[in-house]
């Protein structure tokens, strides 16, 4: 938030020896790295979007006080006596010896929001700088300042030095009386408004650091900006500050991205307005390090020739979009006898004409019976034959073709197969499937998150379809859910998945499927994948044993960190839609947890 005074101290003085004996109830394993490291390069989260041990944005969800701020009475006492609702908090470390590289932050976060500054534990060799002024923080004061400035703090001493950032939309507020109990700053889901955008988009034009533009390039550009405009101002007036229109506005910041962002210099006042709009949506830290197989050497083409082998008992994981199921397909990788096709099948299938929904008029990525006809089903065997890897990662085809197994045991997971389980037993008689359950409001939330990113986009322009993308897989009725929240799409695509699965595995010999839940995955892997191993008569070796043994790794597809109570920053939404949900709940998560010994 851009303040009158770059840095000012607050009038506020709190208790060093309270402060620090507050500080000394943590260990070294309650600190998590920070995301940003210009005030610190590790953190302890006090308040944040859900209550969770994260850096997400303040529009990821309510504010809520971490298990940590419940430890540390003095530290609530200290928020609430700044008398200024709190979107965020956390304690930051900053080792000795250090000067970090100075940040400004420019982001929608950061628009509505101003951060005050209390050190814990410091020397007089500590400062603050922000906007070319510097501030010496005596332990127990409070330092409120302009980060939309260059700033950083610089600890030259050989210790660490710890301060309390506290994130307020309220700045003017510090300056009243002192306040009383802690007050969190209410929810919603706030967007940018109208006459927001006006003024953002005036500053974009006014920026004299524009990239050079010839005089038609500049004419387009205000015509950009124009309609723009005029799109954020007929979504507001629709949406208002509501989720149903995420989606809408999505589209026009990606407009803003695309078309916009381009034509401005990097750092001018013009990019920074627009990065305002571009991070409007902004919500998850940036995601951990992935957790990857082998890659291939090369693709298959279409003319190498091939003579298809045997699948024999092949095995599905099927089972809702952000599930776990890559998680598990990773594991199951591991056999020793197994091969997949490195990754999941969309291009695969789409490339048969019969089987893209284009072919049925977008209705769905529904497929039974009907639709394995001789044609298609070879296409697809054919199709999985020439991108076989084993769990090397060395490809069916790089093998001379007298080495190549005329049988094999086949391990394949799509979200979208969770709908087409008639269709894969028609292809392969004597398939094999394991179904993967996971507590609908984890689930729920992860495919949100999931939309978010966009990193799992099924279809573009999609017709019948108000906006430009839709992700993961494509349930019968989903054009009902035009003008719906994320969370409600993402109801609706978890309940299509597990009840069609349901549906599906009851007509099929209990012999030939197994349910199993997450949670029992990530708590006993070992005894998960030899049960399943055991269902499909696959051997077990030391790679296995080696897998399932410790702590597993992060999914590749893992978008943040871990936490068992990640969703509850959609848990209003939520609460409303679980009723509705708890008939497919039921179902799916019956004697998920038992497991053959």
């Amino acid at each position: 938030m851009k303040l009158a005074r770059v840095l000012e101290r607050v009038p506020r003085r709190f208790d060093p020896a309270r402060l620090a004996a507050e500080l000394a109830r943590f260990g070294e394993r309650d600190w998590i790295p920070c995301p940003s490291g210009a005030l610190g390069s590790s953190a302890i989260p006090l308040v944040t979007a859900g209550g969770s041990a994260n850096h997400e944005l303040a529009l990821a969800g309510p504010a809520r006080p971490t298990a940590a701020l419940g430890r540390c009475p003095y530290l609530e006492e200290v928020m609430g006596a700044l008398g200024v609702p709190v979107a965020r908090s956390r304690l930051v470390r900053l080792a000795g010896a250090t000067e970090p590289p100075e940040a400004e932050e420019w982001n929608y976060h950061w628009f509505r929001r101003a951060p005050v500054c209390i050190p814990l534990v410091t020397s007089a060799a500590v400062t603050l700088s922000c906007g070319g002024e510097i501030a010496h923080m005596a332990a127990g004061e409070a330092w409120i300042f302009d980060n939309t400035r260059p700033h950083r703090l610089h600890n030259p001493s050989g210790e660490s030095c710890v301060h309390l950032i506290v994130e307020t939309r309220d700045p003017a507020g510090l300056l009243r009386e002192q306040g009383g109990s802690l007050a969190l700053e209410p929810y919603r889901f706030e967007v940018l408004s109208e006459e927001e955008v006006a003024a953002l988009t005036e500053e974009i034009l006014a920026d004299p650091g524009r990239r050079p533009m010839t005089d038609a390039e500049r004419l387009a550009f205000v015509e950009t900006i124009e309609q723009i405009r005029r799109r954020w101002g007929a979504a507001f007036r629709r949406f208002g500050h509501q989720s149903t229109g995420e989606l809408a506005y999505q589209d026009i910041i990606l407009d803003v991205r695309e078309r916009v962002m381009p034509k401005l210099a990097p750092k001018s006042a013009g990019m920074k307005a627009a990065a305002v709009i571009d991070t409007m949506l902004w919500m998850s830290p940036p995601a951990p390090r992935r957790f990857d197989r082998p890659a291939t050497t090369k693709r298959s083409t279409d003319a190498e020739p091939l003579g298809c082998p045997e699948f024999e008992r092949p095995l599905f994981v099927v089972a809702a979009p952000r599930s776990g199921s890559t998680l598990l397909f990773d594991l199951l990788s591991r056999f020793p006898d197994v091969w997949t096709i490195g990754g999941e099948s969309h291009e695969i299938l789409r490339a048969i004409p019969e089987l893209h929904p284009a072919a049925r008029g977008y209705s769905s990525d529904r497929l039974t019976e009907a639709d394995a006809s001789p044609g298609v089903a070879g296409a697809l065997r054919e199709g999985f034959a020439r991108q076989l890897v084993d769990r090397r990662g060395q490809r069916y085809l790089d093998r001379p073709a007298h080495e190549r197994p005329g049988r094999l045991r086949f391990l394949e997971k799509t979200p979208a197969n969770a709908l087409r389980i008639p269709f894969l037993r028609a292809v392969f008689p004597d398939a094999l499937f394991v179904y993967l359950v996971r507590d609908p409001r984890e689930n729920i939330s992860s495919l949100v998150e999931g939309w978010r990113s966009r990193r799992f986009l099924a279809y573009r322009g999609m017709p019948g379809w108000p906006y430009r993308d839709w992700s993961f897989l494509l349930p019968p009725g989903w054009s009902s859910l035009e003008g719906r929240s994320l969370v409600e799409i993402a109801a609706y695509q978890w309940k299509a998945a597990n009840a069609a699965i349901e549906e599906d595995l009851a007509a099929l010999p209990a012999s030939s499927w197994r349910r199993v839940s997450y949670d029992e995955l990530i708590r006993r892997p070992g005894e998960v994948l030899l049960s399943i191993g055991k269902l499909a008569g696959l051997r077990w070796d030391e790679e296995v044993e080696k897998a399932t043994s410790g702590v597993l790794p992060l999914s590749r597809v893992t978008l943040s960190a871990p936490s068992p109570d990640k969703w509850r920053r959609h848990e209003q939404e939520l609460a409303a839609l679980l009723p509705s949900l708890e008939p497919t709940t039921a179902k799916a998560t019956t004697h998920a947890d038992d497991l053959p010994q």
